[in-house]
């Protein structure tokens, strides 16, 4: 067996194969998918420097080059002064902020592991389908426009105008839906349309890249 990974549904238990873009269970289960990685012993790929170290324990086949450019990471260091401050003796920092994120948001990991994902599937191509009320509307924007990556995003009126910065004209991959309502409008009118054929609804915290990529957090913070 030559697979890496494998997703499971933590309520039925029916997997999936990794090269199957999926959030879901296909059988209705209200649960999230979990990654289940065929190397249970961690091991840090020098090759790649910043979150890519951890590429074994990334539901991911490869790191594409754009992104290996344009990559965002973090500082992750131990504490002296804020430490002694808070009285503590084992404070560990990690610092999500430009310039380590290119945007200067966090959801840079999230977003990038994301697409990397879609890209090593059998649904590479088909655009990714997102809400936003700002901070994955500025990571998921960046991204779309450093890969030429499809995505349509709903979003408020409120938030395009004060909060996405890292939006491009000449980015003609980005289709913007602004919504005059709330965020949770934002949310409905995009699960309405996620059931477009041939585009992909990105997943949100179901989608196990966001999470297995925010998790490398805590394994920068342990090694």
């Amino acid at each position: 067996d030559k697979m890496k990974f494998k997703l499971r549904c933590l309520k039925c238990g029916k997997t999936y194969p990794e090269n199957k873009y999926i959030c879901r269970c296909e059988n209705g289960c209200n649960s999230m998918l979990r990654t289940e990685y065929k190397e249970h012993k961690l091991k840090i790929n020098e090759d790649y420097e910043g979150l890519w170290k951890y590429i074994n324990w990334l539901p991911i086949q490869s790191v594409d080059e754009r992104l290996l450019k344009k990559t965002s990471t973090y500082k992750t260091y131990k504490s002296k002064h804020l430490a002694k401050h808070l009285g503590l003796k084992n404070l560990i920092v990690c610092l999500n902020a430009y310039p380590y994120n290119k945007t200067g948001s966090f959801k840079d990991i999230e977003a990038e592991l994301a697409y990397q994902r879609v890209l090593d599937t059998q649904d590479n191509g088909k655009p990714f389908v997102l809400s936003s009320d700002g901070n994955n509307a500025i990571s998921f924007t960046y991204y779309s426009s450093v890969l030429s990556y499809p995505l349509y995003l709903f979003i408020t009126e409120d938030a395009r105008l004060r909060r996405v910065w890292s939006y491009k004209k000449k980015n003609p991959n980005l289709i913007l839906f602004p919504i005059e309502g709330d965020y949770y409008d934002a949310i409905f009118l995009s699960n309405k349309f996620a059931n477009v054929k041939d585009v992909l609804p990105e997943g949100g915290a179901k989608n196990v890249a966001r999470r297995d990529g925010v998790a490398t957090v805590i394994l920068d913070a342990a090694m």
